[in-house]
């Protein structure tokens, strides 16, 4: 190694390459300098998008996206969530006991079993759902219930673990067959029972929130705590005093009264009837129907909500609660003008496919899900095209249901918003003079949302 580092004589350099390399030498320690400089000052300078170096020699520190954030916290929170699932039985039945208050119900062993075996994920906060929709109804008899079920016009029944259903006419037996299909998967374990369902795309249930807070609850009928062993029920009362078992043997002094709106009635009246699912002292209980003329005079100006983070949201919940976000009930069709309605403000047991946040129907998985003839809404990568294949372009197909579409209302749909909102001519609008004029939305200024959010204003995808 020291024989190749020695000086040769012979290759000594002459002033003339001396003066180059000097000179080189220069240029190379200037441009360095140069090159500092900009990195130390560009942030004063430049955009975001144009910064070049390593992001440690900057002023201006740049944060994770509030995206990126989103999208840890919420890995972390359903990892913690699949973390809690069962493995066994005896554990999925003390989980239940420690949710619930309560000791399971009857067949609850052979479902916990049955689900294990087929290597379902058990995770009892997942059933939260369906007992927040029961709840109310512990403040019934059981009678009494049975009598509201057999007034219905459209109900599933199990007898001997065979599955049929009633319909009031013969167009509305298609979502109904469905979920007979589904109910009949597992029948052959359940008692007898009606199951009265919402052959409707809208909710059917409307009940004053008030009442709802002075019904007894499941959680109430247990004072103390879990019953005695002696106490605990292991079978289902069943159907004895119902008049679908008797018919014309049990007097059926029981009627229903329904509110209807939409092409035959007021289209004002659906939120009227909903605003009273409303918490006590919420923002929207008390108001009426807004229809002003313009979308600025709709949609809310504040650019930082409760519910966001960095200016994306946080909390769904809150973000599409009406309740909470008055200017909800002036940009949805079922609330705008429905096409056909039929409310009540009375507890009785009711299933639907779909519900707003302060609906008391109980909910069940729509047949858009469970219907195996249609094409299942899930992604099938064996018919997806290569991604080098995949162009960035979106268009439209479907129908505008979901409500009655006017001339001067169809900016309030939500499908009718969407459209808009990405449609290339408004986009072009948008880039070519930073202002957006369109009758559907409305964009604050990008020096607003710079204010108030600058940490989503330092990535380069802004």
């Amino acid at each position: 190694m020291p024989a190749i580092l020695r000086w040769v004589p012979d290759l000594a350099l002459t002033p003339t390459v001396r003066w180059r390399i000097r000179s080189l030498t220069k240029f190379i320690m200037g441009l360095t300098v140069f090159y500092g400089f900009m990195i130390l000052l560009q942030p004063r300078f430049l955009p975001p998008q144009l910064w070049v170096g390593d992001t440690a020699w900057r002023f201006v520190p740049v944060h994770p996206h509030p995206i990126t954030k989103l999208i840890e916290d919420a890995q972390s929170e359903w990892q913690r969530i699949l973390d809690s699932g069962v493995k066994s039985t005896p554990e999925a039945a003390r989980e239940y006991r420690r949710r619930r208050g309560r000791d399971p119900p009857p067949g609850f062993d052979a479902w916990a079993s049955s689900a294990l075996r087929s290597n379902s994920v058990i995770v009892e906060r997942f059933f939260d759902r369906i007992y927040k929709d029961l709840a109310p109804f512990g403040a019934l008899q059981p009678s009494e219930m049975r009598f509201m079920t057999y007034s219905q016009p459209n109900v599933i029944r199990i007898r001997d673990g065979r599955v049929d259903f009633y319909a009031d006419y013969t167009g509305n037996t298609g979502w109904l067959r469905t979920w007979a299909s589904f109910v009949e998967e597992f029948a052959v374990h359940l008692p007898d029972m009606d199951i009265p369902v919402n052959v409707m795309t809208t909710p059917r249930l409307a009940v004053d929130r008030q009442t709802i807070n002075e019904t007894s609850f499941f959680k109430d009928s247990m004072p103390g705590g879990r019953r005695a062993l002696d106490d605990v029920i292991v079978t289902y009362s069943g159907l004895k005093d119902s008049p679908s078992v008797h018919p014309g043997k049990i007097k059926l002094n029981y009627t229903h009264d329904w509110e209807t709106s939409g092409l035959s009635g007021d289209p004002k009246a659906y939120w009227l009837q909903y605003r009273r699912t409303c918490p006590l002292g919420s923002a929207a209980r008390d108001l009426g129907l807004s229809l002003e003329p313009s979308i600025r005079e709709v949609f809310p100006g504040k650019l930082n909500p409760n519910y966001t983070t960095s200016g994306y949201i946080t909390n769904v919940t809150a973000a599409r609660d009406p309740c909470h976000q008055p200017y909800i009930r002036a940009m949805y069709g079922l609330f705008v003008e429905c096409e056909h309605v039929s409310t009540s403000s009375s507890l009785m047991p009711i299933f639907s496919g779909s519900k707003l946040p302060g609906n008391n129907d109980i909910l069940l998985p729509s047949t858009v899900y469970l219907d195996k003839k249609k094409t299942p809404l899930v992604f099938d990568e064996a018919n997806t095209p290569a991604w080098s294949a995949k162009m960035d372009r979106l268009y439209w197909r479907g129908q505008a249901t979901g409500g009655v579409a006017r001339a001067h209302s169809w900016w309030r749909f939500q499908r009718h918003r969407f459209v808009q909102m990405t449609d290339g001519v408004r986009a072009r609008e948008f880039y070519n003079d930073g202002k957006m004029n369109a009758p559907s939305f409305n964009l604050p200024d990008v020096d607003d949302y710079k204010c108030m959010y600058p940490e989503a204003f330092q990535h380069h995808d802004i």
